[in-house]
C-alpha cells in the first residue's frame, strides 16, 4: 500500500539523443543510507523500441493516442509494482519500504522516436539493533529483460559501509551518459548485500 498522496510530474528531457535505436529497458537503482533511513532511488527506462511496444499498456482507452494522464496511470502502476517486487532485509528482519513519489519523463531518442523514463521514491526505517547489520537488497522485476542495470550503495550522517558487493560511484550519471553505457559491457546488477556501520546514537536500545 502507499501510504499517502504519490506526486507525479512532468518534465521535459533536456539530455543528449539516445545515439541509438534500441530495444533496452535500463535500471539504475541508488540505495542510500543516512542514519537508520533508506532512501532508494530507481530510474526505469524505456528505450525507443521498448517505448513503442509498450505505447499499448499506455493508451488505456484505445483510442491509438496517448495522453498525459495515461502516461500518468501508468507510472503510478508501475511505481505499485516495482513496491511489491523491491526487497529489503537488515539482518534477515524485512524492511517495508514506502513509496513517496514518482516522475516521469520523455527523451529525445535517435531517429525522431522518443525514450521514456519512470523516476521513483522509496524509503524505510532500517531496524537497527547493533552498531553493525547486513543489509539485503533484491529487485525481481521482469529480470528478463535485456538492458543496464546499475545499483549502487552510499552513506551518509550517522551510517558507514564496511563492505558491499555494488560500488558507490554511478557510471552513468543516472542513464544520462549514453557514451559510458555503449562503451562499457551492460552490467546485469539487481541485488546488492553490505555490511553497514552505524554510530552509537543510531542503535537501539535492546
Amino acid at each position: 500500500m502507499v501510504a499517502g498522496l504519490v506526486t507525479l510530474w512532468l518534465f521535459g528531457s533536456s539530455a543528449d539523443a539516445h545515439p541509438i535505436v534500441s530495444t533496452d529497458i535500463n535500471r539504475h537503482v541508488t540505495l542510500r543510507v543516512t542514519g537508520d533511513r533508506l532512501e532508494i532511488r530507481y530510474i526505469y527506462e524505456m528505450l525507443e523500441i521498448a517505448a513503442i511496444s509498450t505505447a499499448r499498456a499506455w493508451d488505456a482507452d484505445g483510442d491509438g493516442k496517448t495522453s498525459d494522464a495515461e502516461r500518468d496511470a501508468y507510472a503510478a502502476n508501475l511505481g505499485e509494482e516495482l513496491l511489491r517486487h523491491l526487497h529489503v532485509r537488515l539482518d534477515d528482519d524485512p524492511v517495508p519500504l514506502t513509496l513517496e513519489g514518482l516522475r516521469w519523463e520523455l527523451g529525445e531518442g535517435a531517429m525522431g522516436l522518443s525514450t521514456w523514463k519512470l523516476h521513483a521514491r522509496f524509503t524505510a526505517r532500517l531496524p537497527v539493533q547493533a552498531a553493525t547489520g547486513a543489509l539485503d537488497y533484491r529487485d525481481d522485476l521482469r529480470l528478463d529483460e535485456v538492458g543496464w542495470k546499475e545499483v549502487i550503495l552510499m552513506a551518509g550522517g550517522s551510517a558507514g559501509i564496511a563492505r558491499a558487493s555494488v560500488p558507490s560511484h554511478d557510471r552513468t550519471y543516472e542513464l544520462t551518459d549514453y557514451s559510458a553505457i555503449s562503451e562499457l559491457p551492460n552490467p546485469n546488477q539487481t541485488t546488492a548485500q553490505a555490511v553497514l556501520r552505524f554510530a552509537a546514537a543510531s542503535v537501539a536500545e535492546a
